[in-house]
């Protein structure tokens, strides 16, 4: 069984690192994001099934739980002679991202309920809301409804195009549910910790997602970019929305700006390669699974 601890849980998720830092901006974003969000999920999902089957096999060693369950220890214990830290080292991890997934879900949810209840304060029946504020600023706030907030101060900082770009920029966001694809990220990124900056790159594709959104809104590339950098300028950093927040990190608007400048066309097929990588992880978990079963089935 070792092999699909190898595979799953040390290679795969490397593999995946590798495919977000050599693709995100190759791909389509409106594509990327989804490919990368759900990628890093499975992935993450697959390692913790690879975990828990070590976890319980951890157990299984145990000669009380042998005896209450009827099966030989040894026997169980012999199919990883050759790395018998193995099981303990994914019992004690199973253990931790039980907890770091727990404390994301709490997080999450408590997340969910503030954007809810603050959507449904706002007054007015209109999605846009423009709310009196000296911080330039703008987000979407997923709920029923769902709105979008625009300062007054950012209001006053762009002409009625950027304005626009940023109000279809925001839209993006809600229409396309970029904060349930970060979200799925994130929950990966609890399980195996290795994946975390995958939540970086999805973040970055969401806001990728949303410029071309504006772009292709108000038919203009060059105003977006620049409401983009005038914002940036007069922004002192990102705002905070707990699990929900989707917003552009440090350093990542010169990024941005660039590719919303550059013309060349961006691909769908590299994306066969993540979507490789996942699809043999969980075939690989379906198979250390079936041989934990026959494991006890011949240790009994």
């Amino acid at each position: 069984m070792f092999d699909h601890f190898a595979w799953s849980v040390v290679v795969v998720p490397l593999l995946v690192l590798a495919a977000g830092h050599l693709l995100v901006d190759r791909l389509r974003p409106d594509l990327a994001v989804r490919v990368f969000a759900w990628t890093t999920f499975a992935v993450g999902v697959s390692a913790a099934l690879n975990l828990a089957s070590f976890a319980v096999k951890a157990l299984a060693e145990i000669p009380a739980v042998a005896v209450l369950g009827g099966w030989s220890y040894r026997v169980v214990a012999a199919d990883s002679v050759h790395e018998p830290w193995a099981p303990w080292l994914c019992l004690v991890w199973c253990a931790a991202a039980g907890l770091a997934v727990l404390l994301a879900v709490l997080r999450h949810r408590r997340a969910v309920g503030v954007a809810s209840r603050l959507a449904a304060a706002l007054p007015g029946g209109e999605q846009v809301v423009v709310a009196s504020s000296r911080v330039v600023d703008a987000f979407a706030l997923p709920g029923r409804p769902a709105r979008i907030v625009i300062t007054t101060a950012m209001r006053d900082l762009l002409d009625p195009g950027q304005l626009a770009a940023v109000i279809a920029h925001e839209r993006g966001h809600l229409d396309q549910r970029h904060h349930d694809l970060v979200w799925l990220t994130r929950l990966g990124a609890a399980i195996h910790p290795v994946l975390f900056p995958m939540v970086r790159e999805v973040e970055y594709l969401a806001e990728r997602t949303a410029d071309e959104t504006a772009a292709r809104t108000v038919g203009d590339r060059q105003r977006v970019a620049d409401a983009l950098g005038l914002v940036a300028t007069h922004t002192t950093g990102a705002r905070r929305a707990g699990a929900l927040h989707v917003g552009s990190r440090h350093g990542q608007t010169p990024r941005r700006v660039m590719a919303l400048l550059d013309t060349s066309v961006q691909r769908r097929f590299p994306a066969v390669v993540p979507l490789l990588v996942a699809v043999s992880t969980v075939v690989w978990t379906c198979e250390c699974l079936y041989d934990l079963q026959e494991l006890f089935r011949f240790a009994t």
